[in-house]
């Protein structure tokens, strides 16, 4: 059950995670984000006093994740969803639900960076291996082993795909560069530098957002 983008998330065994439609994060997506980065950031300062604590960062090391565990293995569960979808595409949902996990159980989905491009974000081993492909199937994913996913890293999964696999990778694309964490990672950046967008970014904005 979710008890809002700022309280404490707990979803009982066999549910499935998704921001709800009618969230915070529901309207931000719905509106494509259309609130100023001025007026988010104000509404934030607004609820300060009410963030009962700050999860230090070193909670989000890749560390702390078992060691055979890899983006491989949640990409080859997206591309098991009864949906075409692109190299581009399967890493927009990539994005989407490392932001979402670290929010809900405030660790790492997986440990490879997600870096911030001129245009869009990259997972070098995701994009290295399927680049240029249009329908990525399970035999490109040979080597990913989603039964390494816990069953919290599944439900996870599961949520992102319900919530957001029906949008075009454009539309996708377009909420994650007009968002805080793709912002800040590109400034000051020249156009062929890709800058990793840290976790602990994406856990503030998404765990902030409204």
């Amino acid at each position: 059950m979710l008890h809002g983008l700022l309280g404490e998330v707990t979803v009982k065994a066999g549910e499935s995670r998704q921001p709800a439609s009618g969230s915070a994060a529901g309207r931000h997506e719905a509106d494509g984000g259309s609130h100023t980065l001025a007026e988010r950031r104000a509404r934030r300062q607004a609820r300060s006093a009410e963030r009962i604590r700050v999860v230090p960062p070193e909670r989000f090391t890749k560390e702390r994740l078992d060691r055979k565990l890899s983006v491989l293995d949640a990409a080859a569960f997206l591309v098991r969803i009864p949906k075409p979808l692109s190299w581009l595409k399967l890493q927009d949902l990539l994005y989407f639900a490392q932001a979402w996990h670290l929010v809900w159980d405030e660790e790492l989905l997986f440990p490879e960076d997600i870096t911030a491009t001129h245009d869009g974000i990259e997972i070098a081993e995701i994009d290295s291996l399927l680049t240029g492909r249009f329908e990525v199937t399970p035999g490109h994913l040979r080597r990913g082993r989603p039964d390494r996913l816990d069953e919290s890293r599944q439900q996870t999964l599961s949520g992102i795909v319900k919530f957001y696999a029906d949008r075009s990778h454009f539309r996708l694309n377009d909420l994650i560069v007009s968002a805080e964490p793709w912002l800040n990672a590109r400034k000051g950046a020249e156009k062929h530098e890709k800058p990793v967008i840290p976790p602990v970014e994406l856990h503030r904005h998404y765990r902030n957002l409204e």
